[in-house]
C-alpha cells in the first residue's frame, strides 16, 4: 500500500543521529545497539558476511556526475523495469530519465561491484550504485539502484550503515533515506530507526541553508 497522503508531500524516512554523536555517545556502534535484534544482527554480521560470500566490493567516488556511464544506466533501467513489470517501456523511460537527472546533480557516488571470471581489474560488473549528498546538516541518500538479482545482497543495509557513520563523522544532524511511498518500505526503514514524516524538509533547516555538495570520505 501507499503511505502518501492526498495533497501532501511524499513522506521520507529521516533518522536523527544526534543522540549517537560524540565519543561519549558511542557513535555508529551506539546506533546499531539501539536497533532491534534482527536489524542489529543484519548490521553487525549479515551485511559483511553476504558481501564476503558474494564477492561484493564497495568503492566511493567524490564526484558522481563525471563517473556515471553506461553501466550505471543499465543498473538504473533494470531497477526501474522491476518496479514497472506490467509496463516495461515505462520502466525504461523512467530509468533513462532518472539517470539523466543523476548526471546533473552534485554529490558523491557509491558503487558496488562483483568480480567476474577473467584476468585483471577490469573483469568486474557493477551491480548497484547510490548518491550520498550533504545539504546543510543533513546527509541525503539521493538515489539507490540495484540489479534485481542482487535484491537480497544486503547492499541497501550497507548504504544505511555507511551513511549513518558518515553523518556522525561529519557532525551532521540527520540522515534522510528518501521517499517512503510504499508501506512495506516505510516499515523497513522504521525498523532501522527512521521516522516516516511528510515534514522532512525541516531537517534541512538546521545549519547553513543552501549548502549542497559531495560528502567527502
Amino acid at each position: 500500500g501507499s503511505t502518501r497522503r492526498s495533497g501532501g508531500r511524499r513522506p521520507h524516512g529521516v533518522l536523527d543521529v544526534r543522540p549517537f554523536s560524540g565519543a561519549a555517545a558511542g557513535g555508529l556502534d551506539a546506533y546499531i545497539s539501539s536497533l532491534g535484534r534482527g536489524p542489529r544482527r543484519t548490521m553487525r554480521k549479515q551485511v559483511d558476511a553476504t558481501f564476503c560470500a558474494k564477492g561484493i566490493v564497495h568503492e566511493y567516488r567524490p564526484v558522481a556526475a563525471h563517473a556515471l556511464g553506461w553501466e550505471h544506466l543499465a543498473v538504473c533501467i533494470a531497477h526501474q523495469r522491476r518496479q514497472f513489470r506490467k509496463c516495461l517501456p515505462l520502466g525504461v523511460i523512467l530509468g533513462l530519465g532518472r539517470f539523466l537527472v543523476a548526471r546533473c546533480m552534485t554529490g558523491g557516488l557509491d558503487e558496488f561491484w562483483i568480480r567476474i571470471p577473467g584476468d585483471g581489474d577490469s573483469c568486474r560488473s557493477l551491480v548497484a550504485w547510490s548518491q550520498p549528498i550533504a545539504k546543510g546538516k543533513t546527509l541525503r541518500g539521493m538515489w539507490y539502484y540495484c540489479l534485481p538479482e542482487h535484491d537480497r545482497s544486503c547492499i541497501w543495509f550497507f548504504t544505511v550503515r555507511l551513511n549513518v557513520g558518515r553523518a556522525l563523522r561529519a557532525g551532521l544532524f540527520h540522515v534522510d533515506a528518501g521517499p517512503s511511498d510504499n508501506s512495506s518500505v516505510a516499515a523497513l526503514k522504521e525498523k532501522y530507526g527512521f521516522q516516516i514524516d511528510e515534514r522532512w524538509t525541516s531537517s534541512y533547516a538546521d545549519g547553513q541553508r543552501g549548502q549542497c555538495g559531495p560528502l567527502h570520505e
